[in-house]
């Protein structure tokens, strides 16, 4: 089960966060997450 140990309850919330975030680009949400770095002119849209 996910929320069995902390690791797979932040990693759910971490998803339910990206998946209702209304206000952040989501390329710059997973730029976050996989630490790369992007263009903002990629959430321009």
């Amino acid at each position: 089960m996910v929320c069995v140990d902390k690791t797979g309850g932040e990693n759910l919330y971490n998803i339910v966060r990206y998946a209702i975030e209304k206000k952040e680009c989501r390329r710059a949400t997973l730029a976050r997450h996989f630490e790369t770095e992007y263009d903002p002119a990629w959430c321009e849209n």
